[in-house]
């Protein structure tokens, strides 16, 4: 899926929404990838998880769209680039 920065309507707060097109063969995954997602959040999520808030389905364009707590720092993919590179965990 593809992550967006928002400012929620409700709380005026930055939140990241992740946006998933929905096909006959990632349909399982995605709703799994929410369940998952929502599951292990709680109103006491660490500060520094991107923790879930909501999610809808818009029928529409197909697209699932998780709303998640929004943290600010580097990404995934900056983050693990010495374990990738290297394969060192430090």
């Amino acid at each position: 899926g593809t992550v967006w920065l928002a400012k929620s309507k409700l709380s005026n707060q930055e939140v990241a929404l992740k946006i998933i097109t929905l096909t006959p063969s990632n349909r399982q995954n995605a709703l799994q990838e929410i369940y998952s997602i929502k599951s292990i959040s709680n109103p006491n999520c660490m500060p520094y998880l991107a923790c879930y808030i909501d999610s809808f389905y818009d029928p529409v364009t197909d697209q699932a769209i998780i709303e998640m707590r929004y943290v600010r720092g580097s990404n995934i993919a900056e983050y693990t680039q010495p374990l990738r590179t290297t394969g060192n965990r430090t």
